[in-house]
C-alpha cells in the first residue's frame, strides 16, 4: 500500500535522540526548513509535487478488520458518514500507520505535512510559512500541529484540524509523539479498540493531546473552498471540483493564477500572517478564520 518517491535521499530510519541529535547539527540545517509530504489518495502524484520532494503517497486499504462491538459510534459527530462505504473507514483507521511510516522514511525533516490528494498546496507560500515560523515564530522547542480547525469538544472529541485543509506539523512534535510510545498506542486504538470509529482527524487531534499537543487555527489553511486561491497568504486549500475530468488542469490554473500574485504581493508574507491566530473562530466549519480583532 506504500508508494515513495525513487529521488529520496532516505537512507534509513533513525529514533530518538539519534534524530534530534543529528536535527541539532548546523550541517544538517539548510536555511528553508525541510518538510516532508504525505498524501492520501489513489495513488496519482499531484500537480503540486515535485520529483526532488520528500513526499510519500499514501493508498488506504480497501478492506479491514471489523470493529469490536465496544467501539463507540459518535453518531452526532460523524452523521451520514457513518454509514460510508467500508474503504473510506479502513482508510481512517489505517491513517496513523501511514503517519508513521512517514516519519520513518523522513527522519529528520523540520516539518510533516498532511494532504489529501484533493488538496492543492501552494508551495511558495508554504516555504515562507516555515521559514517565517522558524525564524520569527515559534520557539526552538515550541510544539506545532496547525492548520483550518473546528471544535469538536461538545461531541467529546477535540479540538481537530480538518484533513482535507492540509495539516502542518512540527518535526520534533510527530518524532515526540513516537518517542513517547503515544504513537504506537493511537494506532491501535484506531485499528482495533475504542476509535475504531474515529474519523482520521479525530484521531490525530486525540492523539497529539495525549502529549498536551492542541490544534491551532490558521486562514492559511481552507478545506471548504479555494476561492481566495490568487491571494498569497493562502497556503492550501481544497477546491470544490465536479467529476474527474479536467481536475488537474483546473489546479494548475489556480497554482498559476497564485504564483503571479505572490510576485507582486509577497511583502503581505510576514510575521503576523505566518503565525497561528490567537483568537480562533473554532465554530467556522465551512472558513479558517482569526477573530475579527486580529
Amino acid at each position: 500500500n506504500w508508494r515513495y518517491d525513487p529521488t529520496s535521499m532516505c537512507k534509513g530510519p533513525l529514533f530518538g535522540a539519534q534524530v534530534e541529535a543529528a536535527i541539532s547539527q548546523k550541517m544538517l540545517r539548510p536555511i528553508q526548513p525541510t518538510v516532508a509530504f504525505m498524501v492520501m489518495g489513489d495513488g496519482s502524484i499531484p500537480p503540486w509535487i515535485a520529483l526532488q520532494d520528500n513526499a510519500m503517497m499514501f493508498l488506504p486499504p480497501q478492506n479491514c478488520s471489523d470493529c469490536p462491538r465496544s467501539a463507540e459510534k459518535k453518531r452526532k459527530a460523524s452523521g451520514n458518514l457513518l454509514l460510508a462505504p467500508k474503504p473510506w473507514w479502513c482508510a481512517q483507521r489505517h491513517y496513523m500507520v501511514a503517519v508513521e511510516k512517514l516519519m520513518q522514511h523522513f527522519p529528520l525533516v523540520d516539518y510533516y505535512f498532511l494532504a489529501s490528494a484533493s488538496a492543492v498546496v501552494f508551495r511558495d507560500s508554504l516555504e515562507a510559512l516555515l521559514r517565517l515560523l522558524d525564524t520569527e515564530v515559534l520557539q526552538k522547542d515550541e510544539d506545532l500541529f496547525m492548520g483550518h480547525g473546528f471544535d469538536l469538544l461538545q461531541s467529546k472529541i477535540a479540538r481537530i484540524i480538518l484533513s482535507d485543509g492540509g495539516i502542518l506539523i512540527r518535526g520534533h512534535t510527530l518524532r515526540r509523539l513516537a518517542n513517547t510510545g503515544h504513537l504506537s498506542w493511537c494506532i491501535e486504538k484506531s485499528l482495533h479498540s475504542c476509535w475504531c470509529w474515529h474519523h482520521l482527524d479525530w484521531v490525530l487531534a486525540e492523539c497529539f493531546a495525549r502529549i498536551g499537543v492542541l490544534a491551532r487555527g490558521h486562514p492559511a489553511f481552507q478545506q471548504h473552498t479555494c476561492k481566495d486561491s490568487s491571494s498569497p497568504r493562502l497556503v492550501a486549500c481544497s477546491p470544490k471540483v465536479g467529476g474527474s475530468n479536467g481536475v488537474n488542469a483546473n489546479v494548475q490554473k489556480l497554482l498559476a493564477a497564485h504564483r503571479s500574485n505572490l510576485i507582486k504581493d509577497a511583502s503581505e508574507l510576514d510575521k503576523s500572517w505566518a503565525a497561528p491566530c490567537k483568537r480562533y473562530m473554532w465554530k467556522h466549519q465551512t472558513e479558517s478564520r482569526c477573530g475579527d480583532d486580529e
